[in-house]
């Protein structure tokens, strides 16, 4: 099933101004700029019945109630991309406020990887079509693999990155993934931004840092 395209008021334009390693109030933080596709980094969590038998790694990013969030409605399950709400994306980097919210009557359930969620920035190439910029890496332990679930009524926030780069292009994020009932997909509408090409094709790249480390990329 596809879920229509959701998307808040474009962010205004603001210069950022740095100043011995901090932004001076009123500003914000220079954009992301990078040439290649950053591993994926929209973690979640929701308490599981088993949880004590799971081997995957956990989040604090737990479910929120929509009741009283001062969201843009909507009736379906959407990725709404706040750009009018700037918030540091990384040290030194700006980015912007991201939720995914469930106000349906049933549970959103998600697969996860060590509770990352299969969500990525996508951007049109210059041909036009769409292309990821972000990958999820895979890993080899089988204890990484759980389902998430954001219950109804509920939402889930996370902070996305304002790329920058030399090729202007229109931008979005979505959530896609198999289950024994179809493919789900999710996707913001698209946003105007700027992006490097490396970024279609070239990954950030992991090296693991200990044998209990399940990713190599």
């Amino acid at each position: 099933m596809t879920y229509p395209a959701r998307l808040a008021a474009p962010a205004p334009a603001v210069q950022a101004t740095v100043v011995a390693g901090a932004v001076s109030a009123g500003t914000r933080l220079p954009a992301l700029d990078v040439g290649y596709m950053l591993r994926g980094y929209f973690y979640a969590y929701s308490p599981q019945r088993d949880d004590r038998f799971g081997g995957h790694a956990r989040s604090s990013n737990l479910p929120r109630a929509l009741a009283g969030a001062g969201l843009p409605p909507t009736t379906q399950v959407s990725l709404l991309v706040l750009r009018d709400q700037p918030r540091p994306f990384a040290p030194g980097n700006d980015g912007f406020r991201v939720v995914l919210v469930n106000p349906t009557g049933q549970g959103l359930e998600v697969p996860a990887s060590d509770s990352r969620l299969p969500i990525v920035h996508e951007a049109r190439d210059p041909s036009g079509a769409w292309r990821a910029i972000e990958y999820l890496p895979s890993s080899w332990c089988g204890n990484s693999r759980h389902t998430l679930t954001l219950p109804p009524g509920q939402y889930w926030e996370f902070t996305a990155p304002r790329y920058t780069g030399t090729l202007a292009t229109e931008v979005r994020l979505v959530l896609s993934f198999d289950s024994d009932t179809g493919t789900t997909v999710v996707r913001s509408a698209p946003f105007p931004g700027r992006i490097n090409p490396a970024q279609f094709t070239v990954k950030q790249g992991h090296e693991a840092r200990s044998v209990m480390d399940p990713y190599d990329e």
